[in-house]
């Protein structure tokens, strides 16, 4: 099991969008820490270097946005959910913190990076649109650095790790 620090921190601007109320000052946003050798888990800085092997805890911020699902495209191109776990709708988000998933995420070998997207909605989505969004960028080399194409109403932001030795 890994232990988690749950921290509220800053979050990138949302792309996409719908009509949604959302507390002043935050976006939707996924916050990442790493356990490392200490008691602590370490609170992950976007673009941080990462290695394989290495535990990650992903904390999702809703900011308001009731709905959402987790999904990380890796440098091989391979399109991983992360939550909800399994079904076939997002998961209902808690409206405000960072709540943590259910589970911690191990690295593969996947060369070069890990990128995982939170995307959001006002109301319950189905999560395969989101699935082929991503791997959609997959196969067009875009994974590193492209913008989803979601259906309307969606929202995103991504965190993105530098993967190496």
């Amino acid at each position: 099991a890994v232990a988690v620090v749950a921290l509220r921190l800053p979050g990138p601007a949302i792309r996409g969008g719908g009509d949604d109320v959302r507390p002043k000052g935050s976006s939707p946003h996924l916050a990442i820490h790493r356990q490392g050798t200490g008691a602590e888990p370490e609170a992950l800085p976007r673009g941080a270097r990462v290695r394989a092997g290495e535990v990650l805890q992903l904390s999702v911020v809703s900011a308001g946005r009731p709905y959402g699902v987790v999904v990380s495209v890796d440098g091989r191109g391979v399109v991983t959910r992360h939550g909800p776990g399994e079904g076939a709708l997002a998961a209902r988000l808690p409206p405000q913190g960072a709540v943590p998933l259910d589970h911690s995420y191990r690295l593969d070998d996947a060369p070069a990076f890990e990128r995982f997207f939170l995307v959001t909605g006002g109301a319950p989505f189905a999560v395969e649109p989101v699935l082929d969004a991503i791997r959609g960028l997959a196969a067009k080399g875009d994974a590193r650095k492209g913008a989803p194409a979601l259906p309307s109403g969606l929202a995103w932001s991504d965190f993105f790790l530098e993967k190496g030795p």
